[in-house]
């Protein structure tokens, strides 16, 4: 893929074993100079083992303030990783679906992937 289709979400899932643990949500992505927003526009939809759907509408910056995104520049493309959401707790043991959909009116190039990073506290 060659960039970020607005016809092909990109996924990723956890199994959460434990309902009282508390994480820190990261989003990372992984670009190339043929991206050239300001920032990248998406649409999480995260779904609980329920299948009960939420959805959020991020517009993530890319040029670094106070620390956020991390910046790493590692050759061909550039990583960055930014901090979604702090001390949270999933309320249901079993699998969480991530989606990302792009909420850009075109396909935007430059995005070889996007991830979701959960760090236990």
């Amino acid at each position: 893929q060659k960039g970020l289709s607005s016809a092909v979400p990109l996924s990723t899932s956890f199994f959460i074993k434990d309902s009282l643990k508390h994480y820190d949500i990261q989003i990372t992505a992984r670009m190339t100079p043929e991206f050239k927003l300001s920032s990248l526009p998406l649409r999480l939809i995260l779904k609980d083992p329920l299948e009960n759907t939420y959805c959020d509408t991020l517009k993530l910056g890319v040029r670094q303030v106070a620390g956020n995104p991390e910046i790493k520049k590692t050759g061909l493309w550039t990583d960055y990783r930014w901090r979604y959401r702090e001390d949270v707790s999933f309320n249901r043991r079993g699998k969480w679906l991530f989606t990302f959909k792009h909420i850009h009116t075109k396909d935007i190039k430059g995005i070889k992937e996007i991830g979701v990073t959960l760090r236990e506290r």
